[in-house]
């Protein structure tokens, strides 16, 4: 990736907090709303799948990042180690060299120089349109993949799904500027030594407890701490603490910014009175 943008001064605001709050990464969860938060303002995306291997390729671990419910064929169509669609796309550009590599399917809006080389006469390799052919089968329109090969700490690979039409070489350049706190923020998670090692992070599915997302979808309807205490039987106090809870979680400071970082991750719809 060569190509060089002048940014603006909203995307200087946006890459600076994007640098800043991945600094602060070191857990899963964290990571989680980081690529749901200040990550979507440059790379706005569904689902962020994160590779670590070995110096071989050997996959390490794989963890899954979506703010939607995935199926479990869904899950294992992208993620299975062997040979998920986010595997084969790390091996492929690890082989051609080819970072980052955008991907869309015929009829999506991508810039057709950034077909991993290809130009806009050129179909490219047989993969890439093995790649289109399972893509449109699974609903996927595009992808924006990169990477960090032969370093310490071992290879990472990020893979961007479901980002919108009219991709190209500017977002390209934005995860070429993302990638280095990308790679040194999953260094950090795998650090942390957390439990299920090489699992899928449910993201929004695990981020709140079933009590916790009762709570927030109270608050969303205007409820004040009494009200949602008299609905739950529960005291206000408790509410509170559950409150406290969830403002930690969702990485937020008051009401307002847990109901609208509650939204932009599917939360609330999840309730079931």
């Amino acid at each position: 990736m060569n190509d060089f943008f002048e940014l603006s001064g909203l995307e200087e605001e946006y890459l600076r907090r994007a640098l800043e709050s991945g600094m602060r990464v070191r857990y899963l969860k964290e990571l989680f709303l980081w690529a749901q938060g200040d990550l979507q303002a440059l790379l706005p995306h569904a689902t962020l799948v994160c590779v670590h291997a070995d110096e071989n390729g050997k996959v390490l671990r794989i963890d899954c990042l979506a703010s939607t419910k995935q199926t479990q064929d869904q899950f294992q169509h992208l993620c299975d180690p062997e040979s998920g669609f986010v595997v084969r796309i790390a091996r492929y550009c690890r082989s051609q060299r080819r970072y980052p590599c955008l991907l869309g399917v015929p009829g999506a809006d991508v810039q057709p120089q950034l077909f991993s080389g290809t130009t806009g006469n050129d179909e490219g390799p047989p993969i890439l349109s093995r790649f289109q052919s399972e893509m449109m089968r699974h609903g996927l329109r595009n992808f924006l993949a990169h990477g960090v090969d032969r370093v310490a700490g071992g290879v990472t690979f990020f893979s961007f799904f479901s980002l919108p039409d009219g991709l190209g070489a500017r977002q390209a350049y934005f995860a070429d500027l993302l990638l280095p706190s990308m790679h040194l923020a999953y260094l950090r998670v795998l650090a942390a030594g957390e439990k299920d090692q090489g699992a899928v992070a449910k993201g929004a599915d695990t981020l709140l407890t079933k009590r916790e997302i009762e709570i927030l979808h109270w608050v969303t309807q205007g409820k004040s701490r009494e009200e949602i205490g008299a609905v739950l039987a529960i005291s206000p106090v408790t509410v509170k603490n559950h409150m406290h809870k969830i403002y930690r979680k969702l990485n937020v400071q008051n009401r307002v910014q847990a109901v609208m970082r509650g939204h932009a991750l599917g939360l609330t719809a999840r309730f079931t009175s």
